[in-house]
């Protein structure tokens, strides 16, 4: 997963590294995205998550580009941009098992995959769904997706020959391997974050955040540091002032609990950021 500038870590960059490492599409939430990518020539499968508009769909055309289907209204606009460009799209449908967010009503998906069927220019690739509470290994919504989606995927078996199958996200993966079907959308951890809040040492974080140390000076026992002093010092010390801060996304809650990195050792964060 890909999408949001790779989490920040950049799109365009990530996809490059990805390119010639997986082949499976990389997910990418919104038609912006899509365009990034192409127009950078990335031509690594790309899987769209996000609901299709009604025009502006002509990247969907590019071989690479797989759509999701997310409704019934979808298959008229699918049905409209074969019959107008006499070209072969390839879709993954996905299916909402319990989230109540993108995806199609459960009574709705053998209907879809009918009106698909119909036309022989659309490619179900593949049928996904997505956990509301993956995190939360013991939450009971997990069970209920999980043993819809089953169902569901046992279903489409008997009828069609999809390629994929996913459900699980970073959390997920973790906490149902169980359930991978062919493939799994991996977002925060193939970054190196755990996706459970908590340092996970199985995962290599993939950037480092750096900025320059410009000035040092000596605090004497009982003086403050930073805004609202909310630091004061217990000895005399020397502190090192580092030019970034919480508008160059070093978090706020980092102010005396986080630490820095300088010359092979740790050392903490005075004051508020």
């Amino acid at each position: 997963v890909i999408k949001a500038n790779a989490y920040g870590h950049g799109s365009v960059e990530i996809a490059k590294f990805l390119k010639n490492k997986i082949n499976l599409p990389m997910c990418v939430a919104t038609y912006s995205e899509i365009r990034e990518l192409i127009d950078n020539k990335i031509d690594t499968p790309i899987l769209h998550l996000g609901k299709l508009n009604s025009r502006g769909n002509d990247f969907f055309l590019n071989s690479n580009v797989r759509c999701t289907i997310n409704s019934l209204a979808d298959i008229q606009i699918l049905n409209t941009l074969t019959k107008k460009y006499k070209a072969q799209l390839i879709c993954h449908l996905k299916i909402d098992t319990g989230m109540k967010r993108m995806g199609c009503n459960l009574s709705d998906y053998d209907r879809i995959l009918k009106n698909v069927s119909k036309n022989k220019m659309i490619n179900i690739e593949g049928v996904y769904s997505h956990l509301a509470c993956s995190t939360d290994i013991d939450n009971i919504n997990n069970k209920l997706q999980i043993d819809r989606f089953n169902k569901i995927v046992n279903k489409i078996k008997q009828k069609y020959d999809i390629k994929y199958y996913h459900l699980l996200n970073s959390s997920g993966l973790y906490n149902f391997p169980k359930y991978i079907y062919d493939s799994a959308r991996i977002g925060l951890s193939m970054y190196g974050i755990s996706p459970f809040n908590k340092i996970d040492n199985r995962l290599n974080p993939v950037m480092e955040f750096k900025a320059p140390l410009i000035l040092t000076k000596e605090v004497k026992k009982g003086e403050g540091v930073g805004y609202d002093c909310t630091y004061i010092a217990k000895d005399d010390i020397k502190i090192g002032i580092i030019q970034c801060g919480y508008a160059d996304g070093v978090p706020t809650e980092f102010g005396n609990s986080g630490e820095v990195e300088f010359n092979g050792e740790y050392y903490p964060i005075l004051g508020k950021i």
